[in-house]
């Protein structure tokens, strides 16, 4: 269980950092985009196109996309930290994630609920509790249901006296006894 907790999580944080990477890359490649469209309004506004306004709102949405691709670097390495942690490596080790276009490991369309259950440990030990707690589940419902009691046997006495009224007396045979117990309060105990 251990194992593959580790394994899930290594995993999960190594597609983290992919996506982090996709995003910077994406923040990026618009950024350039913005640039050329500023250098685009300052060339359209030296021919007496446009507004000085124009320029500068294009310039504004630069600066933004600067701060954005500044602040995506910033999680993109705290990401990786956190990955060279679960690798239990020195969190300033630099790696690279290869190029991609997008996030590797499709997850299937259709879940078979017993292979997962069959290859997941955590399941399997959930599975367990759940069972384990619907019988004790049964078990406590039981008390408030009413109980029946059999008792059955044989017995044999004999008594003989020298002197007295009863000389001798011999009893024996088969008893039985039934019976039922039904709690009606319980003052909420159960």
């Amino acid at each position: 269980l251990e194992v593959e907790t580790a394994v899930a999580s290594i995993s999960t944080q190594y597609h983290w950092v992919a996506q982090q990477e996709l995003l910077l890359r994406s923040y990026e490649q618009l950024l350039a985009s913005l640039q050329q469209y500023a250098q685009w309004m300052q060339t359209v506004f030296d021919a007496g196109q446009i507004r000085k306004s124009d320029i500068l709102l294009a310039t504004l949405e630069v600066n933004r996309q600067k701060a954005n691709v500044l602040r995506q670097r910033e999680v993109l390495e705290s990401a990786k930290r956190q990955f060279n942690q679960l690798l239990a490596r020195d969190p300033l080790t630099p790696f690279a994630i290869p190029e991609l276009s997008t996030l590797p490991g499709t997850l299937p369309k259709t879940y078979d609920r017993s292979v997962i259950l069959s290859n997941n440990l955590r399941l399997q030990w959930l599975e367990s509790e759940k069972r384990a707690i619907a019988l004790e589940l049964a078990e406590w419902n039981a008390e408030r249901y009413p109980k029946l009691q059999l008792s059955a046997g044989y017995s044999y006495n004999k008594t003989d006296n020298q002197a007295g009224f009863l000389l001798f007396n011999r009893n024996h045979g088969w008893n039985a006894q039934l019976g039922a117990q039904w709690n009606l309060f319980d003052a909420n105990r159960l």
